[in-house]
C-alpha cells in the first residue's frame, strides 16, 4: 500500500510539474504576442499620423513621424527578439521544403504561427515607413524648388530610400509603382517603364503566392499613396 501511495503521489508531482510548464509556455506566448501587438500598433500609430501630415504638407513633422516608425523598426531588428522569429520561420520553412504537404498545416506550433503573422506586418509596416519617407523628401524638393520637377538633394534621397527599400521587400509591388510614379513625375519614362513593369511581375507574384497559401490572411492596405499627378501644382499653391 505504501508503495502505491508513493507511485500515486509521484504521478501528481509529474502532473503537476506538466501542468506548470504548460502554463509557463502559455504565459511566454502571450507576453511575446502582447509585444509584438504593442510593437505593431506604435509603428502605425506614427506612420499614419506621418501620412496625414504628409498629405497636409507639414513635411518636417511629418518627416519626424516617419523618422520615429523608422527607428522603432530598426531598433527591433536588432533584438534577440527579432532573430528568434527570424531564426524559427527559417527553420519552419526548411523542414517544410523536404514535405510534399502543405507548408501551412505542418507547422501549427503556436510560436511559428504567431511569428509568421508578425513578420509579415513588420515588413508592410517597414516597407510603407520606407516609401513615405521617400515621398517626403520627394514633396520637399518639389516645394524647395517651385514645383519645377527638378532633381535636389532630397530627391536623391528619395531615390536612395526606394531603391534601399526595394532591395529590402522585393516583393512589395507598390514600392515599384510608388517609384514609377515619381520617376515619371522628374521626366524619367524609361526608368519610370521598368519600374511599372516590375511591379506587375511582383504583384503577379504575389497573386499566386496568395492563391497557394491556404492561410487566408487578409492584408492592409498600409503603403502610402502615390504622389497625385502633378504634385507641382500643390506644391506651388503651398
Amino acid at each position: 500500500n505504501d508503495d502505491d501511495d508513493d507511485e500515486i503521489i509521484k504521478v501528481k508531482k509529474n502532473r503537476i510539474e506538466l501542468l506548470n510548464q504548460e502554463k509557463e509556455k502559455c504565459l511566454i506566448y502571450i507576453v511575446k504576442q502582447n509585444t509584438l501587438v504593442l510593437l505593431s500598433n506604435a509603428i502605425g500609430v506614427y506612420l499614419q499620423r506621418g501620412q496625414i501630415r504628409l498629405i497636409n504638407n507639414e513635411l518636417d513633422i511629418a518627416q519626424e513621424d516617419l523618422d520615429k516608425a523608422k527607428a522603432l523598426i530598426d531598433s527591433f531588428t536588432r533584438s534577440s527578439f527579432y532573430k528568434e522569429i527570424v531564426s524559427t520561420i527559417e527553420k519552419a520553412k526548411s523542414s517544410s521544403s523536404s514535405s510534399s504537404s502543405s507548408f501551412s498545416s505542418n507547422h501549427q506550433d503556436q510560436d511559428f504561427v504567431c511569428y509568421e503573422k508578425a513578420f509579415g506586418i513588420l515588413q508592410r509596416l517597414d516597407a510603407a515607413v520606407l516609401g513615405s519617407l521617400a515621398v517626403c523628401f520627394f514633396k520637399t524638393d518639389l516645394i524647395r524648388n517651385g514645383g519645377a520637377g527638378v532633381m535636389g538633394g532630397m530627391a536623391y534621397g528619395m531615390q536612395r530610400i526606394l531603391r534601399n527599400a526595394e532591395q529590402k521587400h522585393p516583393e512589395q509591388g507598390e514600392l515599384l509603382l510608388l517609384h514609377g510614379d515619381i520617376l515619371s513625375q522628374l521626366g524619367d519614362f524609361g526608368g519610370a517603364l521598368k519600374k511599372f513593369k516590375a511591379a506587375a511581375e511582383a504583384s503577379a507574384i504575389e497573386i499566386i503566392n496568395t492563391m497557394n497559401d491556404q492561410d487566408d490572411v487578409t492584408k492592409t492596405d498600409i503603403l502610402p499613396s502615390p504622389p497625385s499627378p502633378s504634385p507641382s501644382s500643390s506644391a506651388a499653391s503651398s
